[in-house]
């Protein structure tokens, strides 16, 4: 049995290489970029696994190594993670030992600013109707945490919907919640929760990381020295997950 059990592991793992393959559940790890090393890594394990097999078909002698059992398991170990964990988020973690995500926000900068003839011209052209339909548009569709980050201008003091994970608490601020999503540079292990504040009593029937739907004003608050959003929320209602990997935004 100790003879086939390197030919066993390498099988475990050439078949967890497909599995996160199929239907792109790396990216519950992994950024989409990464594609190409799962593939390759794939391809060399089922190298390894071609030659190990030859070579143990060709030799009769099993290895004396008492505790190779013990090194198969723990080869097998981050193979059990993605498939009991892979599905797990960050949850109350991520809003104790990392920060929601501020630096993404920027401020107007000096040469955005309209001069008195634009503003007037503006004011000509939308009307007080038109800005409020405007405004019942933007609320009356979800839009992403990301897109609301990049483009926060244009929803700045508006009326918008969104959907993302919840944390009941936020570290150093008992009032406050959040409705969030994690941003990956490179993998799950840099993830760095992103999204708004909101009032910690609205919440109060919500459960710590369920899916969310929150509603409202949102505005630039200071806190802690950072310009963070801050949602003045009107609705906050539980949905279900959207996509088992919609949890991740991708830098």
């Amino acid at each position: 049995m100790k003879k086939y059990l390197p030919l066993f592991v390498f099988f475990v793992w050439m078949a967890a290489l497909v599995l996160l393959l199929l239907d792109n559940n790396f990216q519950l790890f992994l950024k989409p970029s990464f594609k190409g090393l799962v593939a390759a890594s794939l391809v060399i394990s089922f190298l390894l696994f071609i030659g190990l097999a030859c070579h143990i078909i060709q030799s009769n002698n099993a290895t004396d190594h008492k505790y190779s059992w013990l090194n198969g398991i723990i080869l097998l170990i981050p193979v059990l993670f993605m498939f009991f964990g892979g599905q797990n988020t960050l949850g109350e973690y991520a809003m104790q030992k990392r920060s929601l995500a501020a630096s993404v926000v920027r401020e107007k900068s000096p040469a955005a600013e309209k001069s008195p003839v634009e503003k007037e011209i503006s004011l000509k052209i939308v009307t007080p109707e038109r800005e409020e339909k405007n405004k019942n548009a933007d609320s009356n569709k979800d839009i992403s945490i990301s897109t609301l980050i990049r483009e926060f201008d244009r929803f700045d003091g508006r009326q918008v919907s969104i959907q993302g994970l919840y944390a009941t608490t936020v570290s150093g601020h008992d009032e406050l919640s959040a409705v969030f999503r994690y941003l990956v540079t490179c993998c799950v292990a840099d993830a760095q929760p992103v999204g708004v504040f909101v009032s910690s009593d609205i919440g109060s029937h919500i459960k710590n990381n369920q899916w969310v739907r929150a509603a409202g004003q949102v505005e630039l608050r200071n806190m802690d020295g950072f310009d963070v959003i801050f949602m003045d929320a009107k609705i906050l209602q539980p949905i279900e997950q959207p996509d088992k990997k919609a949890v991740y935004l991708y830098y």
